[in-house]
């Protein structure tokens, strides 16, 4: 047709010299060849024929208003009542739009029709043509649809460029160009990619047709559009030269005979551009020592970001070093073939480890040290209590955040004392703090001072230990009377946890008063002092009394880079001395990680030491470190109370007040890990919008944000929020914010669990939007109840809410939406048949086609193919005859001499495997000659499925020497598998994760071999008749315990 409708245009619009009746005769014939008819009426009859079909009828009008309207209208003046006539019959909808009836006097008619033309051809020029740059592509595809798809302004554009404006075919193209210009600059490249077949489709197929329209319209404007994306895709690193080199990572390797473990491979990209389809291998090694299973690796693409790769090695015998002959190989847009080839020398790690008797050792230890040996960066705060040791002594209050090693400092403090007549006593909160009575606590307090005082030296002994009474006053007397016995004695109270004592203790009050001036009056003799020791909240309590303005204060805080970074790297190191050797690039990463706090930096220690020894490994780097980073993070050992301190500590205020402020300081910490699972920016109002649906004041928003910037919890800068803890960020969003809601009270975690339910719970209203609710899946309608239903099997919550992202992205054909597929297919066919020049000859008697057999190629017919040749047929009008099973096929084409098409009917290719291994079984070289002796071309018909199988199922025909073509009427790409991160299904990269985990877990029990789809298509299609072994099997598979949406035969 294309050639012929090309003919036909190039006749309109050429001026004619011929006479009218040669002029409408040659028309006439041309007509005839675009819609394949081979009758022998005079032109006269044909042209203006009230019994022509509606679609002949219309491609005449519209040649005649063309003709109307151009240098050729004169050929029309013999005929032109009944030129206006046929254009009546045949166009009422435009003539009814321009007004236009029997009434219409003549001249008026073709006045109004050329008007139309013009005014039709000047709107396209300013809609329809595309000369701007990539700013303009937005405005531009918003005029092009709006003219494009208006069937009522453009019925003359449509008859002369075919379907080259079909909508779906234009939507894709412009969804692809969103997608490019919307895409990060890695994944650029590979939209640009995909853009590009959909473009040269296009316009092969407007430059085929030829037509004004066509060449004007859509070949012009696609062609500019497409000069521009490779303009802009020529600027980007994809089409700029790539420099690959290989490096050597600060690795050293177990190499003992018997072990099995990985190298690291590092590249590195010296170009201005990115390097595709990268392959590193390992040319030569010395393979009496050493086994690789596997030699070569394709990585894809390299950005400017250096990479590790990993090879698998098993060590055959004990080597000191091993030397590697690399190769890196890669393409770029400019240059295909670039190779870089280099030697490395990787170096054994020491080789005389008693691993059997390390096994056993736990050198990091979470336990509060008490020697100088074991007490790693504290020596100032350490040197400057032992100053305030002289006479008088001093007293300080030691706080910070819990876990930063502040009871360690005064233990230390109290085991390296070597002074006879000095005692320092450490006593915690839990040694005399009566839970029940205020007033035991005080007597339990001086019992144990006064007893520790008597047993340090004899002559102290003597001296009774008073009854207190509920008050420590009388311990003024009691350290009176051991002064006058020896006026050189010193005593420090080392009173840790004081936060924790009873609140009477240190609020304002008669027994807080009593306690607090007590304490002074002990400590403004120069022979006694005091160092308590508290969390964040002991400064706000010291402070507001002004008795204890002569203690000093002294914070232990985190390790800091500048000031602590060599002890940050001991308390790595120290512990592990002989044993392991841990690399600088480890330790900048456990401090990015822990900002060199002390407990998690231990806590990842401990899981880092038990890999190292697990794997035989002493050389640590930064990835070990991420993995034990990971492991620790994950642990069953780590919890909620490990990071209780963070909302539990610093609370001011009445005691009442605790529970609510802590409640608070969750919910918030809930809430801004949602905001970081989201990918939404962290900014105080994105907090308080979200904690509007926690019941949260944004008052008290604002109040617990401050409090956490200055706590030092989470930082403040560019109008955002960010964790000072990296550690912490990480375990919130994976899994922490299920164990932080587990410490709520029972009421407190039923509201809170209630709240989050009611978010996530799946609501009717939202079922029945589903594009699959109501629709018909081998005859009976997906109601909401089976939706349902099927979503309950997902016990969790959070996973129906996620699972119910993949239906609300699930396509359910219907039978119409099929029907209409299944026309245009055919369109599509007529197009093909008609390009290879194949006139239909149409018998008088002939109510149906006969010259294409149509046919299947499962082996099942039960999977839905053989349906739809029956409703291809159908709509059609193929007889019915000329559908036949696979086996039928030589038959039905032996017996047929008019034969000019065979056309395999599916409803969905994934890889093309299937087909083309039926293709094998069923086209014997009987049936392969015979189709080329007759010369039949063959056509796989695909409703939908990867573009990527189209080649190779055409190649396949190529090698049994067919003839033919696969047309995909709704053509996937690799963006469109369910789990791949463009196609923007879950709103951020852990919701992905755990989507896809969800389905891989339930998959490899419903379905071991292909959990997420044959050949891991990862679909989510389904059709009136059967659904693909393509889709999510969670979908279609059966078994006792689950029951699937989509049951397949």
């Amino acid at each position: 047709m294309s050639q012929a409708l090309k003919n036909l245009d190039k006749f309109i619009e050429k001026e004619s010299n011929l006479k009218s009746i040669d002029f409408l005769e040659n028309l006439s014939s041309l007509i005839k060849d675009v819609e394949s008819i081979n009758h022998k009426k005079s032109f006269m009859d044909f042209l203006f024929d009230k019994e022509n079909e509606k679609n002949i009828q219309r491609l005449i009008s519209f040649s005649f208003i063309r003709i109307l309207s151009n240098n050729n209208y004169n050929h029309l003046d013999s005929c032109k009542h009944q030129v206006l006539k046929i254009i009546q019959l045949a166009l009422p909808d435009l003539c009814h739009q321009l007004k236009i009836s029997d009434k219409t006097e003549t001249f008026e008619k073709e006045s109004i029709l050329t008007d139309f033309l013009r005014k039709s051809e000047k709107e396209f020029d300013e809609n329809l043509v595309f000369t701007g740059n990539i700013s303009d592509l937005n405005g531009f595809q918003q005029s092009f649809r709006r003219l494009a798809y208006n069937t009522k302004k453009n019925p003359i554009l449509i008859e002369f460029t075919e379907d080259l404006l079909n909508k779906s075919q234009i939507d894709k193209i412009f969804t692809r160009i969103d997608e490019y210009l919307d895409s990060s600059e890695e994944l650029k490249y590979e939209q640009y990619t995909t853009l590009n077949i959909f473009l040269n489709s296009i316009l092969q197929q407007a430059s085929e047709l030829g037509t004004k329209y066509s060449i004007n319209y859509i070949l012009n404007s696609f062609t500019n559009i497409k000069e521009v994306i490779d303009n802009d895709i020529e600027r980007s690193p994809f089409f700029l030269p790539a420099k690959l080199e290989i490096f050597k990572t600060e690795k050293k390797y177990p190499l003992l005979k018997g072990i099995s473990n990985k190298i690291n491979i590092g590249i590195s990209n010296k170009g201005k551009g990115y390097a595709q389809n990268v392959r590193l291998g390992i040319l030569d090694y010395n393979k009496s020592d050493i086994l690789f299973p596997k030699t070569e690796q394709l990585i894809g693409t390299i950005n400017f970001k250096d990479i590790i790769i990993e090879f698998d090695y098993e060590v055959i015998n004990t080597t000191s070093s091993i030397i590697l002959e690399l190769e890196l190989t890669w393409e770029s847009n400019i240059e295909k073939n670039n190779r870089f080839s280099d030697f490395i020398e990787l170096q054994s790690q020491i080789a005389n480890i008693n691993w059997e008797e390390i096994k056993g050792k736990e050198p990091y230890n979470l336990e509060p040290v008490d020697s100088d040996a074991e007490l790693i960066g504290r020596d100032s705060i350490l040197q400057k209590l032992r100053n305030m040791q002289n006479l008088p002594l001093g007293s300080s209050f030691i706080f910070g955040q819990r876990r930063v090693g502040k009871t360690s400092i005064v233990k230390t403090l109290l085991n390296t004392n070597k002074e006879n007549n000095f005692l320092i006593q450490y006593i915690e909160a839990g040694d005399w703090n009566d839970a029940h009575d205020t007033h035991s606590s005080m007597n339990n307090l001086g019992i144990k001072i006064c007893k520790k005082i008597r047993k340090f030296n004899s002559k102290f002994s003597s001296v009774p230990i008073p009854e207190f009474n509920g008050s420590l006053n009388k311990l003024s007397d009691f350290l009176e009377d051991i002064e006058g016995i020896d006026d050189k004695f010193k005593f420090l109270l080392v009173l840790d946890e004081f936060d924790r004592i009873p609140r009477d203790l240190y609020e304002r009050g008669e027994i807080g008063q009593s306690f607090v001036l007590t304490l002074r009056s002990i400590s403004n003799r120069p022979q006694f002092g005091f160092i308590l020791v508290g969390g964040e909240k002991l400064e706000y309590i010291l402070t507001n009394w002004m008795e204890f303005n002569k203690f000093t204060p002294i914070r232990v805080d985190y390790f800091s880079k500048e000031r602590d970074w060599d002890d940050f790297k001991k308390l790595i190191r120290k512990p592990v001395e002989n044993i392991l050797e841990v690399s600088d690039s480890a330790i900048n990463f456990i401090y990015e990680e822990t900002a060199g706090n002390p407990y998690f930096t231990k806590k990842i220690c401990m899981e880092l030491f038990t890999n190292m020894i697990s794997n035989r490994d002493i050389h640590v780097t930064e990835n070990e470190i991420k993995i034990a980073t990971v492991n620790a993070r994950n642990s069953a050992n780590i919890g909620a109370t490990d990071f209780s301190h963070f909302w539990e500590d610093g609370i001011k205020g009445k005691i009442e007040k605790e529970e609510e402020i802590s409640i608070k300081r969750r919910k918030i910490l809930i809430i801004i890990a949602k905001i970081i699972l989201f990918q939404q920016k962290l900014t105080k109002q994105n907090i308080i919008d979200k904690g509007l649906e926690f019941a949260l004041k944004s008052s008290d928003i604002e109040k617990e944000l401050s409090d956490f910037v200055t706590r030092k919890i989470i930082n403040f800068q560019n109008d955002e929020y960010s964790f000072v803890v990296n550690f912490f960020k990480d375990w919130l969003i994976n899994g922490g914010t299920e164990k932080i809601a587990s410490t709520f009270e029972q009421e407190e975690k039923m509201l809170l669990s209630q709240q989050l339910e009611e978010k996530l719970r799946i609501k009717t209203e939202e079922i029945n939007s589903l594009q699959i609710n109501s629709k018909v899946y081998k005859g009976m309608a997906v109601t909401t109840t089976a939706i349902r239903n099927w979503l309950n099997q997902f016990e969790d919550i959070h996973e129906q809410r996620i699972i119910f992202k993949l239906l609300q992205n699930f396509k359910l054909y219907t039978e119409e939406e099929i029907r209409e597929k299944l026309k245009k297919l055919f369109e599509g066919v007529q197009r093909y048949s008609k390009r290879r020049n194949l006139i239909r000859v149409i018998n008088a008697n002939e109510l149906k086609r006969s010259d294409f057999i149509v046919s299947y190629l499962d082996s099942s017919p039960a999977k839905g193919a053989s349906f739809y040749t029956k409703l291809f047929a159908n709509e059609n009008k193929i007889y019915a005859g000329n559908v036949c099973t696979p086996e039928l096929i030589q038959k039905k084409i032996s017996e047929n001499p008019t034969l000019k098409g065979l056309i395999i009917i599916d409803d969905f290719i994934g890889t093309g495997n299937t087909i083309i291994e039926n293709f094998k079984n069923y086209f014997d070289s009987d049936l392969c000659r015979l189709l080329n002796d007759k010369k039949i071309f063959v056509i796989v018909g695909v409703i939908t499925g990867f573009l990527e199988s189209k080649e190779l199922v055409e190649n396949a025909l190529k090698e049994l020497d067919l003839e033919g073509e696969v047309m995909i009427l709704d053509i996937l790409n690799n963006n469109d598998r369910c789990f791949d991160p463009n196609l923007k299904i879950f709103d951020n990269s852990v919701e992905l994760r755990n989507a896809k985990t969800i389905c891989f877990q339930k998959g490899e029990y419903l379905e071991p071999k292909a959990p997420l789809g044959y050949s891991d298509s990862q679909t989510l299609i389904a059709f009136p008749q059967n659904c693909p072994n393509n889709t999510l099997p969670i979908f279609w598979k059966r078994t006792d315990s689950w029951v699937p949406l989509f049951q397949r035969n």
